[in-house]
């Protein structure tokens, strides 16, 4: 019945086996390896060649002296070029750490509630900061600098005539406020993987709150200084708020050089500095988390399912905490952009001040919808190619890097010079290396191009430990099974890593509607995104026209988030 192969036979079927199980290998390598030079290498190599070589090369052909950066000034001449870095480090450096003890200490907090304190509205705060992630930057900016700030609309409820936050304390809060929905959304999907075992082992020696703080706060602190180190970097690279409330930092000094004529170069040199020590320290994190990894093992495969819930007087207290962080942070501003887009009449001339009206609140609701139905449509097309495509290269690089020690250097030297370069040097990078190919150049391609080597980092970081300390296991079960690719992902990659790339997903598309510094400077003509509507509006437009803008753009969110717990919810995704 059965007959004994022969030597040419066997030799035959393990070719086959081997092409069948290497195939796919050396298809992923090559995408990656065609993905970091296009998205990450290829604009750092256009910054290195405006910062060096280009103006090497001018110096060359005029007779001048070749020196590596133009014979700059001394650091010690004051009002030199060189002398203000020094000082764009200080503003950078103090904006950044202000950021992060802000952010960091409550988003634990927060996150230590919904996770820990069993109350009646827990599930509706949950609801609140998770939706929270999807507001923009530049929504949260002008929220509080519209209601308390120093744009001219000041003065919210007639409390002052002055405003009541300015310089680089406003800039930090509102980075803050902005960054705390994805701290917290980090910090629990931790808390939610701690083993129960470590609050249990905590709770014989102490009482249940510094049982949880032994234990499942302990647990959480690597993610905290990963989300410390992605805060302090996305804040020093953004200029959204430091050019509104005139805070001097690299990534605003990168952004005024870029309008001033001189482009690229000027910008670039700007930012070299900032970019080396910010990319020498992401890999040294890396390097150092890595090892940590390793020693620890394999995070759980399992949510937690008998935790240890805090209770009584303790819940009371953090619940009404919860409810005052969430009304200042978010209830205030909105209340305030109401009273301010309801605002109509009043005479100067006559200092006749305006009066609060439902009709005028809606008068101008009416007016702003416009600017929301001309740049919403195709930030939601951008939004949502960043998001999927994002997500689907960082999954690939993420394994390849599991594979080879190699990739995963390349991968995360490449993800730290995205995050480290200022936005505005990211957008120029992009423009400049995509200018002679008009089909990329002149239309859509361009921002996503951007937006790519600006934000496929985050998703990336998010999705690492999910994907990198598990593919080893997976992909010894299928040396050892031979199970086909399809099976392979459908029952052993996507129960896993599904819920973590979604969720992913959804942070990178939330960051993408928000991101300014590099569209900002690479949207083409034609083409209409919210946050550079908004970013106009915040320069020229009519203070009650602004905040009824901002606030139909919350209201938009808010049903967008709805459709989406819907759909969440019908198909059963974790």
């Amino acid at each position: 019945m059965f007959r004994k192969l022969g030597r040419s036979e066997v030799n035959k079927a393990e070719s086959m086996w081997n092409i069948t199980i290497k195939a796919p290998r050396l298809f992923k390598i090559a995408l990656g390896c065609f993905v970091l030079s296009i998205v990450w290498y290829a604009p750092a190599w256009m910054i290195l060649r405006h910062a060096f070589i280009k103006p090497m090369a001018i110096e060359s052909r005029e007779g001048l002296t070749s020196s590596l950066l133009m014979d700059p000034p001394t650091w010690s001449v004051n009002g030199s070029a060189a002398y203000r870095l020094p000082i764009l480090g200080w503003h950078s450096l103090r904006l950044s750490f202000a950021t992060a003890a802000l952010a960091i200490p409550l988003a634990t907090f927060i996150a230590l509630i919904l996770c820990r304190c069993q109350w009646r509205f827990r599930p509706v705060f949950r609801l609140f900061w998770t939706s929270a992630i999807f507001l923009p930057l530049p929504v949260m900016a002008a929220a509080w600098l519209g209601a308390f700030g120093n744009l001219g609309r000041m003065q919210a409820f007639g409390m002052s005539d002055r405003p009541l936050i300015s310089g680089w304390s406003a800039a930090a809060l509102i980075h803050a406020l902005s960054a705390i929905p994805l701290v917290v959304w980090v910090i629990s999907g931790v808390m939610n993987q701690v083993d129960d075992s470590l609050e249990s082992l905590a709770r014989v020696d102490h009482p249940l709150p510094l049982a949880i703080c032994h234990s499942t706060l302990k647990w959480c602190i690597p993610a905290a200084w990963s989300a410390l180190l992605v805060v302090f970097i996305l804040t020093a690279g953004d200029m959204t708020v430091t050019d509104l409330v005139q805070e001097r930092t690299f990534a605003e000094e990168a952004y005024l050089q870029a309008q001033m004529g001189d482009g690229l170069t000027a910008a670039a040199r700007t930012a070299l500095a900032p970019t080396f020590l910010m990319t020498g320290l992401m890999i040294t994190w890396a390097s150092y988390h890595a090892r940590r990894a390793e020693k620890r093992g394999s995070i759980p495969d399992r949510l937690t399912l008998n935790r240890l819930w805090i209770k009584g007087w303790q819940t009371r207290i953090a619940a009404m905490l919860i409810t005052a962080i969430a009304f200042i942070g978010w209830g205030v501003p909105v209340m305030a952009l109401a009273w301010r887009a309801g605002r109509s009449g009043g005479d100067a001339t006559l200092n006749i001040r305006p009066e609060w009206s439902l009709i005028a609140l809606g008068h101008n609701l009416r007016n702003a919808w416009p600017d929301l139905a001309d740049s919403l449509p195709s930030t939601l097309m951008v939004a949502s190619t960043i998001a999927i495509t994002s997500t689907f290269l960082a999954w690939i690089l993420a394994e390849l890097s599991a594979i080879s020690s190699l990739f995963k250097w390349a991968a995360l030297t490449g993800a730290a010079i995205g995050l480290a370069v200022p936005g505005p040097v990211a957008g120029l990078a992009v423009q400049w290396l995509w200018m002679p190919y008009e089909a990329i150049y002149d239309s859509s391609a361009v921002i996503i191009a951007a937006q790519l080597f600006r934000l496929m980092p985050v998703t990336l970081i998010l999705l690492w430990p999910s994907i990198f300390y598990r593919s080893r296991p997976i992909q010894d079960l299928v040396d050892m099974d031979g199970l086909s690719a399809r099976v392979l992902f459908w029952r052993l990659q996507w129960p896993t890593k599904g819920p973590v790339a979604i969720a992913a997903m959804g942070v990178t598309f939330g960051l993408s509607v928000g991101e300014l510094p590099a569209t900002n400077l690479v949207v083409p003509p034609g083409v209409e995104m919210l946050s550079v509507r908004l970013w106009g509006l915040m320069h020229t437009g009519v203070e009650s026209h602004l905040a009824a803008v901002v606030l139909l753009c919350m209201l938009a969110f808010c049903m967008m988030i709805t459709f989406a717990r819907i759909v969440r919810h019908f198909l059963g995704i974790p």
